[in-house]
């Protein structure tokens, strides 16, 4: 079974646990990621604390709003992605819904870009939060 990183209480970083849960299969428009990296930044900090923008699913909230790695599944309605491709997941999901802490992960597709060749994984998983901030 993956393992996913969430949490039950708000509070510091000590909440957050790793959990072995089952994965299920993608649901339509979603894509299943076998992650290779993920962006931690204030904003999941924040969330653990009940501080951010939006609120936590408390318990077994997901955690993490960006990342990278390869498909290994695609639900039914994607047509623009396969088995095999390098995908970055971008921070514009539902927190309540989406995590990408984890070993595998699903979704949405309109979530995902192609990770450009010579681009590591953990620069395409660091790069969406701290860019758009930065810009």
């Amino acid at each position: 079974m993956p393992t996913i990183a969430q949490f039950d209480t708000l509070g510091g970083p000590e909440k957050i646990k790793l959990v072995d849960v089952p994965a299920p299969p993608p649901a339509a428009d979603e894509v299943q990621i076998r992650m290779r990296a993920a962006g931690l930044n204030r904003a999941e900090i924040l969330y653990v604390a009940g501080q951010y923008l939006v609120e936590p699913p408390i318990p077994n909230a997901p955690l993490g709003a960006e990342g990278a790695g390869e498909v290994i599944n695609v639900g039914s309605g994607v047509s623009e992605f396969a088995e095999g491709d390098r995908v970055c997941v971008l921070p514009m999901m539902d927190w309540a819904k989406y995590g990408t802490l984890a070993e595998v992960v699903n979704v949405p597709a309109n979530a995902l870009e192609r990770i450009p060749e010579g681009i590591s994984f953990e620069d395409a998983a660091a790069f969406w939060m701290a860019f758009a901030t930065a810009y």
